[in-house]
């Protein structure tokens, strides 16, 4: 096993980790702030557990896998898996996103979720859907018609000038021009579940994932993975942020 590391970003790092209470920022931009500091190793037929431990170390985020020994149902990802890879001056989680893809199981990719403390959770994606939780998404901008008026009101410029309004004439929409809202709704539905992890909606077969229309409102039952990729992520760091854990 080799596995050789940038011994200058563990030193400027592991100096840093021991002020991350007095930061004053939210615990997952804290974290995701440390990820993306960039990281050099050469890694050859190292242990997935050995390289999880390095960005842990390199990176002062706190990273917790679901292994698979651990698992009663014997889902997780395998800490003695072989990784090899070459990495050099690039964020931290992009390599971690790689290992993850290259430990993976065929059928159940593994991935990474932040916990509101600021705790990466990784892990194949059936260990991960059991910590979901509901989410509210308002979706009526999204759910908007904007219509197109095809007779309006005719203007002069010698009215407008004189003060005269325009001819009165009645504004009709196109025949037909739109759906009703609950129509645009399921649509609405279809897209993100056609397009956001296929696989884990509950109306696609899976079993990680559902949403429920309410008025104006999408009620997404769904673990924090697909959280992120639905509304973003509030907490990632700013530029200024991910600099100022660079210089620690």
């Amino acid at each position: 096993m080799r596995l050789l590391l940038s011994a200058f970003l563990l030193m400027v790092v592991s100096a840093g980790a021991t002020a991350q209470s007095r930061t004053g920022l939210d615990p997952r931009t804290e974290a995701m702030a440390r990820l993306l500091q960039p990281v050099t190793a050469e890694i050859e037929d190292a242990t997935l557990e050995d390289v999880v431990t390095f960005i842990e170390q390199a990176t002062g985020a706190a990273i917790d896998p679901y292994w698979i020994e651990d698992s009663r149902a014997g889902i997780g990802l395998d800490r003695e898996a072989f990784v090899s890879i070459s990495w050099n001056d690039r964020p931290a989680l992009d390599l971690l996103e790689r290992v993850l893809e290259r430990a993976s199981d065929e059928f159940d990719a593994a991935t990474w979720q932040m916990t509101e403390g600021g705790i990466v959770e990784i892990g194949p994606r059936s260990a991960l859907n059991r910590r979901a939780f509901v989410r509210v998404y308002d979706v009526r901008d999204m759910l908007l018609v904007i219509p197109d008026f095809t007779d309006v009101p005719a203007l002069e410029l010698g009215q407008i000038v004189q003060g005269q309004g325009g001819s009165e004439q009645d504004v009709d929409l196109e025949p037909g021009e739109a759906e009703d809202e609950e129509a645009r709704m399921a649509r609405l539905i279809e897209i993100i579940q056609t397009s956001v992890e296929f696989e884990q909606w509950r109306d696609n077969g899976g079993d990680a994932a559902e949403i429920t229309p309410y008025g104006g409102s999408l009620l997404v039952r769904a673990p924090a993975y697909i959280h992120r990729q639905l509304g973003g992520a509030a907490w990632w760091p700013t530029e200024e942020q991910v600099r100022r854990f660079a210089r620690r």
